[in-house]
């Protein structure tokens, strides 16, 4: 029987400390295109796949903090037209990743809902 190619995870630690005199490495910080993490094509190596979910789980938070928004302000009465009138999405240019020596990835893809100025 053949073995299968598993990764194996080494249990986390428990307290992050680095010594007193060593400073914290500094992440190494890319601007992606959303696109080459979220078409539809094989990962190439496992930082593409830590990526590729860390991208994921922001675009879904985006999208769940968004739909909230919109159901509550439905519930206050107020319609979606009058909605896409009165609101809009403020997000970075693009999307940004930090990728730790340890091998953790941060999306930055912070969004804010915000009112329309009326000029």
């Amino acid at each position: 029987m053949s073995k299968r190619n598993r990764i194996q995870h080494s249990p986390e630690p428990a307290v992050d400390v680095a010594p007193a005199d060593e400073a914290a490495p500094v992440p190494e910080v890319r601007v992606i295109r959303l696109t080459d993490y979220l078409a539809l094509r094989r990962v190439e190596n496992a930082s593409d796949l830590r990526i590729k979910e860390a991208l994921y789980s922001a675009m879904e938070h985006v999208c769940e903090t968004t739909v909230d928004f919109v159901m509550e302000k439905q519930a206050e009465g107020f319609s979606v037209d009058e909605i896409l009138e009165l609101y809009e999405l403020v997000s970075p240019v693009v999307p940004t990743v930090e990728v730790h020596a340890d091998g953790r990835v941060m999306v930055k893809m912070d969004v804010e809902i915000v009112e329309k100025e009326t000029a």
